[in-house]
């Protein structure tokens, strides 16, 4: 889904709420900015994984329902 600067980066992103479903977007956006050199708002990365399906409920990022872990 969607064309923007955060698109290529999807699976990154995901693999990094796989690993610790309790990571913050700001560390979020600290590991694509340390990792890619890409700078975008933590807001930015929020709106994206929420496009994508995923929640945030109490303090952990859930995949999308029906989708199996990676």
């Amino acid at each position: 889904k969607g064309h923007g600067k955060l698109a290529p980066h999807r699976a990154f992103l995901e693999e990094l709420v796989a690993q610790d479903g309790d990571i913050t977007l700001p560390e979020l956006a600290g590991s694509l900015y340390a990792a890619t050199g890409v700078v975008a708002h933590s807001a930015s990365i929020g709106r994206f994984l929420c496009k994508l399906g995923y929640t945030y409920k109490k303090s952990r990022w859930s995949p999308p329902s029906g989708c199996a872990p990676v």
